[in-house]
């Protein structure tokens, strides 16, 4: 692909589309009002803000959408903002049923347009700018009005729909009283990651049990430091799965410190090998560390939600 003029052949053209799926988006419903007054709505994830300072966002639509001669003509629309459970709504609007809007509860915006009341979020524009690049349109639109609800965004990767609460929503699902099962991936310039000792000889990644309202990262560090024996920082959530059974909460963090070794008899520093692993006692646990060994060679990591049988995996941007 050293030419940007040459024609991609299919093969390419599908590699570049596998590319490009690799980074995660959100998904909205874009609705107007045609001039004959009907309502017109499509599923598009090519969305992004462009400017604060005048307010200003961005879409993009397939001149193969049938309602495409209708967007590109239309003097506003409202972007609708989908949750984790509308993937039913973004299928139903990126078909070409005739019937999208039957039975969906709607109202109207200040400008007339349809709003969908299972946005989490909608932002009504004005045209701006329309530019036609390739096999797409790209309309800026002028923010005139907007209204945010709340709720899980519903997002797409690679090909399909994936979902997951953040993690402060995680964690308040249950209240303040809620206890949490946390847990510490802790790994050391050297690549060695802490792992804490069971009585047959196992080995198990260092977890705590820990209150909702201590999730914070003081907090966390200070839990985890403590039962590993050394300071830590943590990067992020690498994983959050409930149990099948009893439904507990186990939220494990990805997190780093300078030490080269621990100050605890209750854990030691192992190399992530298959001999290491094979010790963990826990096959969640085993599977956690083994996705996690096979993507810090990788460009980036991802964030697990789900149960611990199974669940959705997230890309974080790189």
């Amino acid at each position: 692909m050293a030419d940007p003029h040459r024609e991609l052949s299919e093969s390419e053209l599908r590699a570049l589309r596998q590319a490009l799926g690799a980074f995660v988006t959100g998904v909205t419903i874009v609705t107007t009002r045609a001039e004959d007054g009907s309502w017109r709505g499509i599923t598009v994830n090519s969305f992004t803000s462009v400017s604060l300072r005048p307010p200003r966002v961005l879409v993009c639509v397939d001149n193969r959408a049938a309602s495409f001669p209708v967007f590109t003509a239309a003097s506003g629309y409202v972007i609708n903002i989908l949750g984790a459970e509308d993937q039913e709504l973004a299928t139903r609007f990126a078909s070409k049923r005739p019937d999208k809007f039957d039975g969906i509860e709607v109202e109207q915006s200040p400008l007339g347009h349809p709003i969908l009341r299972a946005a989490t979020t909608w932002i009504e524009c004005r045209r701006a700018e329309t530019i036609d690049i390739g096999d797409h349109a790209v309309l800026i639109g002028a923010v005139t009005d907007y209204a945010e609800r709340g709720g899980q965004p519903l997002a797409f990767h690679q090909g399909r729909f994936v979902s997951f609460a953040p993690a402060p929503q995680l964690a308040d699902s249950g209240g303040e009283g809620q206890t949490i099962r946390a847990g510490w991936i802790v790994e050391t310039p050297q690549g060695s990651v802490a792992l804490t000792h069971l009585p047959d000889g196992r080995l198990a990644i260092p977890t705590a049990p820990v209150h909702a309202r201590q999730l914070s990262e003081r907090s966390l560090c200070r839990e985890g430091g403590a039962l590993v024996g050394a300071p830590m920082t943590i990067e992020f959530l690498y994983s959050a799965y409930n149990s099948e059974t009893s439904g507990q909460l186990t939220m494990v963090y990805r997190s780093t410190t300078d030490r080269a070794r621990l100050d605890s008899d209750r854990a030691s520093l192992y190399p992530l090998s298959e001999t290491t692993l094979s010790r963990i006692a826990s096959t969640v646990e085993r599977s956690v560390l083994r996705r996690y060994a096979r993507e810090r060679e990788g460009p980036t990591f991802g964030i697990y939600s789900g149960t611990e049988l199974s669940g959705n995996v997230v890309q974080l941007s790189g």
